[in-house]
């Protein structure tokens, strides 16, 4: 018999995700370029991501196409991701005219291929956020600082963008470390 699956978080029920969602409105337009390994993993934060925040897309990598149907323009776009050449994302001019964030979302090896699979990806200015930002997301194993989930790079990221506070949606992540450990430890 097949488990029952909740239609909107695409999740078992029994490990749903939506009622974690605080949603928050945001102008920017956040698209999440997803490794196809990333989008099955039960650890992402992506789909909590499309639930916080206003005006989310994700595409796989497998679909990748789709970026050419968006419409963006390099010079209203930034990607979020560490590199040799990123910069450091800052509140000042040139975020003032950001209407699209990219983010890379999968393991390290798979978002720095994510990075070159594309034309437009490689061609935006790459930022990196503070280095000294920690995780509260648990459930992954690294705790090397600066090293953040999908989740908390759209987080950080638009509040330096958007110049305002985003805090709310945190108690969504939070609540999804909690059910991943009591899922974890048997307790559900």
């Amino acid at each position: 018999m097949k488990r029952a699956v909740c239609q909107t978080c695409m999740r078992a029920r029994r490990v749903c995700i939506c009622s974690f969602a605080y949603p928050q409105t945001n102008k920017t337009h956040i698209v999440i370029i997803q490794d196809d390994k990333e989008s099955k993993h039960p650890k992402s934060t992506a789909p909590l991501a499309k639930l916080s925040f206003k005006n989310v897309t994700i595409i796989k990598k497998s679909e990748l196409y789709k970026l050419d149907d968006l419409k963006c323009s390099i010079s209203e776009s930034l990607l979020l991701f560490p590199t040799k050449s990123s910069k450091l994302l800052l509140e000042n001019d040139q975020t003032s005219c950001v209407k699209h964030l990219f983010i890379l979302d999968g393991t390290w090896r798979s978002a720095k291929r994510l990075l070159y699979s594309h034309p437009f990806l490689e061609n935006l200015q790459s930022y990196h956020l503070p280095k000294d930002l920690r995780s509260i997301n648990t459930m992954r194993k690294n705790k090397i600082p600066g090293h953040l989930s999908t989740f908390e790079c759209i987080y950080h990221g638009l509040e330096i963008v958007e110049k305002k506070s985003f805090s709310k949606a945190l108690l969504g992540l939070e609540k999804f470390n909690e059910l991943y450990f009591s899922f974890k430890t048997g307790k559900l």
